[in-house]
């Protein structure tokens, strides 16, 4: 039976953020993935999202690259070499002052805009309803491994801000906002990336690389801010070699641990999570805020009792509106 796959909303309005992107190259994905076959994407998936869970190493290499390969690379949301651009999709509102930079979640396997409103236009509309613009990010996921999600998202806002009267945009009034995975990756740029270069030696740099990529705010919606209680999700986001190795693979999860390489106690951060989260373990979320607090950072904490992942919109988004446009 075929798969029916749906575009990215407003994907016809798209718009590159890169024209070489750093870490690209013509090798195909398939070289280096894992693929089983004979498995339908809703098995994938549910196999996947279910193998992400537990503080106990499990080699699930193949669940992640089959879920991939299915959603992502046939579903034709990105391609079988190392080529795809990262794009944005933005979303303006007359007279507003912020803009909000926002990347959905998938596990870092794939994202939730592919495909659906999650983590994307929806939020998208909420925000500009209150006034606030918006700028979806496109960005790369596995096989590609950090920290080019992250580098996509540092450019993002570099190339934001360059073009700010084309979108007519305050530039010094840019925050970023993430979910789930996408939130992750919002908290490292923050704590570890945001400030530095880690581009490949063999990347060359462009104009819009030397423009700042400051942020006046950060908000992280059920975001994992530690791979402890999500150790197998470590396939996603580094090579094979080190996630098996068990002494790399702690060093890894040393380097992931964001309570202990904290570095953004000048960002004012939103934080919004639930006790009833099956996927994303509350406590590594508490960890990270009573370290914030400790190191005397901003944080504003929306807690959502008793909702599992993927909780609606309408919890937060008014509660993080009014905080944002107090920064």
């Amino acid at each position: 039976m075929p798969i029916n796959f749906v575009k990215v909303e407003d994907y016809d309005k798209k718009i590159d953020i890169w024209e070489n992107a750093a870490g690209n190259h013509s090798k195909s994905k398939l070289d280096d993935m894992q693929i089983k076959d004979g498995v339908n994407r809703f098995d994938a998936t549910v196999s996947y999202a279910k193998a992400i869970i537990g503080t106990k190493y499990k080699d699930i290499q193949d669940l992640v690259d089959t879920f991939t390969y299915l959603h992502e690379i046939k579903g034709e949301y990105e391609k079988e070499t190392y080529e795809d651009i990262p794009y944005i999709i933005s979303y303006l509102v007359d007279d507003a002052r912020d803009s909000v930079i926002v990347l959905s979640g998938g596990g870092f396997a794939y994202k939730t805009i592919d495909g659906s409103t999650s983590g994307g236009k929806r939020v998208a509309e909420r925000l500009n309803a209150r006034g606030v613009n918006c700028f979806l990010l496109h960005y790369r996921s596995n096989p590609y491994k950090f920290p080019i999600p992250i580098l996509d998202l540092q450019r993002s806002i570099r190339y934001i801000r360059k073009n700010a009267t084309k979108f007519d945009i305050n530039p010094s009034r840019i925050s970023i906002m993430g979910f789930s995975s996408g939130g992750y990756i919002i908290a490292s740029y923050i704590n570890q990336y945001i400030g530095k270069d880690f581009f490949p030696e063999n990347y060359r740099e462009d104009d819009i690389d030397k423009i700042k990529d400051d942020i006046v705010s950060a908000a992280m919606i059920y975001a994992p801010l530690t791979f402890r209680y999500n150790v197998p999700m470590l396939h996603a986001v580094h090579p094979y070699e080190q996630v098996t190795d068990p002494e790399q693979r702690e060093k890894l999860l040393k380097k992931l641990e964001l309570k202990n390489n904290l570095n953004s106690e000048n960002i004012p951060q939103f934080i919004s999570y639930s006790d009833g989260d099956q996927t994303i373990n509350y406590n590594g979320t508490e960890d990270y805020i009573q370290a914030l607090q400790l190191n005397m950072g901003e944080v504003k904490v929306k807690f959502i009792d008793n909702q599992d992942h993927g909780y609606s919109d309408d919890l937060y988004i008014d509660d993080y509106v009014e905080w944002l446009k107090e920064q």
